[in-house]
């Protein structure tokens, strides 16, 4: 099964991210696009979702953000190279 690596397309300090609090690479295991953007969305709101609801700036209509991709690119991650990213990022199976 592909790993999915979704790349952070601005700098972390850019205000387009507004109230995103994640924004480093992050890793998916799934047998597609689609999948792999849902399986991110679930990872963040699991682990972000409770500090958006409490931030009153946060657009009831925001853009998911791992289809956005003016905040995240992803590319299939070469298998030889998975073990040195997981220890550098998280990763979603």
């Amino acid at each position: 099964m592909p790993v999915w690596k979704f790349l952070p397309q601005l700098k972390t300090d850019d205000p387009r991210w507004g109230a995103c609090e994640y924004r480093r690479p992050l890793l998916v295991s799934a047998e597609n696009l689609p999948l792999a953007q849902r399986k991110a969305e679930n990872w963040y709101v699991k682990f972000f979702g409770q500090q958006e609801r409490e931030n009153t700036r946060i657009s009831k209509t925001r853009k998911k953000i791992f289809e956005n991709e003016k905040l995240y690119h992803p590319e299939i991650l070469p298998l030889e190279t998975l073990t040195h990213e997981q220890q550098k990022y998280p990763t979603v199976f």
